[in-house]
């Protein structure tokens, strides 16, 4: 039945065109007003955690106009107390294409801790053999036993990372365990063949969803073949997570208009993926 679902595309559209308004007329001056307070004559339903991320804005940086804003565009790095963070059990989920920029991120993490003579900022559960699994139950259980281990989820996105089925299904894991979401674009980094940065892929949040059915509840969606299906390899009702808004029935919401995403080279993320990490755990209550 998943033809008879309608992408919310041009709800998203509109959205966003009213929070790219509401950030230019912000004051940047005062941090007084809450972004939820901003939105909310133009949202009836606004995200669960736009009051604590207004809050926690130091100064807003000029949005992209151009495509849907990404809310992890937001966020200053120095807005998160680093005495206050939490380390959390980090469940990467990646395309093995990217494996040398994906271990660039794990390691760099390593070697800090281990020069610095310190804790590490995360713990990493991934699952760094799965590739050569090649009986698909087995690749299933062996992804929900790791994230069931961890506390966030977070998806290191290349070129295509997109479109692999195995993502998908860590990305619905993360849904169905109630773990934090996010996206990490790792492109800016050096391929080690070519010694450059490559452009950014699409976000592989925006190719999930949930839907709202008719009973009221939520389930999976995929994009796929030019529309919204529903998702086969979990097909039972989910609950909505904090951080999504609810869609109207027979509408979809794409996980990323929720979840946020970030560029490790641009944002920093050297210094500041433990942040990340973190605030995606608090987002759904861990």
């Amino acid at each position: 039945m998943g033809g008879l679902f309608l992408d919310k595309s041009n709800d998203a559209v509109r959205y966003n065109r009213a929070l790219i308004e509401a950030l230019t007329n912000y004051p940047k001056s005062s941090h007084s007003a809450s972004l939820a307070e901003l939105l909310a004559p133009r949202s009836p339903s606004t995200l669960n955690n736009l009051s604590l991320l207004g809050s926690m804005l130091n100064g807003i940086p000029s949005g992209n106009a151009g495509g849907l804003l990404s809310l992890g565009s937001l966020i200053q790095p120095a807005a998160f107390p680093p005495t206050k963070l939490t380390r959390r059990n980090v469940f990467f989920s990646f395309h093995y294409d990217d494996v040398m920029r994906v271990n660039n991120v794990r390691h760099t993490e390593q070697f800090k801790a281990k020069v610095l003579a310190v804790p590490q900022s995360f713990y990493d559960w991934s699952l760094w053999e799965s590739s050569q699994r090649t009986n698909r139950e087995s690749l299933k259980q062996l992804i929900r036993e790791g994230v069931q281990d961890s506390s966030v989820i977070c998806v290191l996105a290349g070129t295509h990372t997109w479109s692999r089925p195995w993502v998908r299904y860590e990305i619905a894991r993360a849904i169905v365990d109630n773990k934090g979401l996010l996206t990490i674009q790792v492109n800016g980094l050096n391929h080690h063949k070519d010694r450059a940065p490559h452009p950014q892929g699409p976000d592989p949040l925006s190719g999930m969803a949930l839907g709202t059915m008719e009973d009221g509840t939520y389930r999976l969606f995929e994009w796929r073949d030019g529309g919204w299906w529903r998702y086969q390899d979990y097909t039972h009702a989910v609950s909505l997570p904090r951080y999504l808004c609810s869609a109207a029935v027979g509408y979809v919401a794409p996980l990323s208009q929720g979840a946020l995403s970030y560029d490790y080279v641009l944002q920093n993320g050297k210094s500041n993926i433990s942040a990340w990490f973190d605030f995606a755990a608090r987002q759904v209550g861990r």
